[in-house]
């Protein structure tokens, strides 16, 4: 099994406070930015917020998504899909770990790392295939097995917002 943070679950994991996140985020050693924060009152927010985050998208880059469970991802990746000029009908990976949308401006490999307990099991799907074809690399859980993220990978974090009753979304560089 690979490392992971030490004494870090995944039930941990959806419950880490922004000083803890710091750690995930420090991938190599490097500096946590946090480029964009916002406060996402419904799903349709969410969504939105994809949609025009999708504008500045392009080919080769790779999104690491961290959110605990029912925090949005899907309704992010949703809009990406959309603001992609896609029409495609996104649904979450859990099972199927990875679904292609490939019928916008530039396709989306959306993966959900969250059953997968291995680094095999994730080059097994061809992770590293997917990271050469081109188009955008969208993965939830990515903090599961951030040492096969690239360095370049943009993280997304969602957390539930306990004050507002909403999401509060941090784009990291």
């Amino acid at each position: 099994t690979p490392a992971r943070w030490p004494g870090v679950g995944r039930e941990k994991a959806a419950s880490l406070d922004a000083t803890d996140w710091q750690h995930v985020y420090s991938y190599q050693k490097a500096t946590t930015v946090i480029a964009h924060e916002t406060l996402l009152a419904t799903e349709s927010d969410t969504v939105l917020f994809g949609r025009n985050f999708a504008d500045a998208l392009q080919s080769g880059e790779v999104l690491g998504i961290i959110g605990d469970l029912g925090a949005g991802k899907t309704h992010l990746v949703k809009g990406l899909v959309a603001g992609l000029d896609s029409e495609d009908d996104v649904s979450s990976p859990t099972f199927s770990l990875v679904q292609e949308y490939t019928n916008g401006r530039l396709p989306v490999y959306h993966f959900d790392f969250y059953r997968l307990e291995a680094v095999e099991e994730v080059l097994e799907i061809g992770w590293d295939d997917y990271l050469d074809r081109g188009g955008v690399v969208v993965v939830e859980w990515a903090e599961l097995f951030r040492e096969l993220m690239p360095k370049s990978t943009r993280w997304v974090q969602i957390v539930h917002d306990q004050e507002s009753g909403g999401r509060r979304l941090k784009v990291l560089s």
